[in-house]
């Protein structure tokens, strides 16, 4: 029963460990739509440590979304915590929107600043603290002000494409054309982020760090 337990553990674990990684950046196609603005960005961090049956795991998922006409929707960020033993597990996380002007995207670096009240109407938050035995479950959830802060920097990796695009009106013979640009970086080596006043470095075999942005803009109609 226990093995079963630590399976599931181990799981959990490296799925809230996955949270902090992007797809492959250049599976990312650009879509030819009315863009006039960045209409993405993002920037995520992880960090997991294992020891004699404990893993503790830390992540936070910060981002930008705009409409296809570039009009501003919302800037969240998410953050999980995930412990497990021999003994049980807690898992808790909490998405908040966030001032937009706190999130920084470049092609080289990323920056974040974030402060959440995880109480708010407009945040979401679930959690769970489980023990084995005796069985028992109960809620476990961020309370009060939640903070995550990261600064992004010397990816190892690094990926930009620039794409050309022309929408055709075959009956009116109107034209649009945009210039798109994608760019990420990832396997982050630089920096760190901080949780609730604690530092995780990047660049460690435990951390995960990425970031990302595309944004089109209309050059001729």
């Amino acid at each position: 029963m226990l093995s079963e337990a630590l399976r599931f553990i181990g799981a959990t674990a490296a799925a809230l460990f996955a949270l902090a990684s992007l797809a492959n950046p250049q599976a990312s196609g650009i879509l030819a739509q009315s863009h006039v603005q960045q209409v993405y960005r993002n920037a995520a961090a992880g960090e997991c440590k294992s020891g004699v049956n404990r893993t503790e795991c830390v992540t936070v998922v910060a981002q930008e979304e705009r409409d296809w006409a570039g009009i501003y929707l919302q800037t969240t960020v998410e953050v999980t915590e995930f412990v497990s033993d021999e003994a049980g597990y807690q898992f808790r996380s909490v998405n908040c929107p966030v001032d937009g002007a706190g999130l920084q995207v470049t092609p080289n670096w990323a920056s974040l600043s974030a402060s959440m009240d995880a109480d708010a109407p407009e945040c979401f938050r679930y959690g769970e603290k489980v023990t084995f035995d005796p069985p028992s479950f109960e809620p476990y959830d961020f309370t009060g002000t939640v903070t995550a802060e990261g600064n992004w920097l010397d990816p190892g990796n690094q990926f930009t494409q620039v794409a050309n695009t022309v929408q055709t009106d075959n009956v009116t013979g109107e034209q649009q054309r945009e210039k798109c640009r994608l760019y990420s970086g990832w396997l982050v080596l630089g920096g760190g982020f901080t949780v609730q006043g604690i530092f995780h470095p990047f660049g460690t075999a435990d951390s995960s760090g990425d970031f990302s942005s595309n944004h089109c803009n209309i050059v001729a109609n």
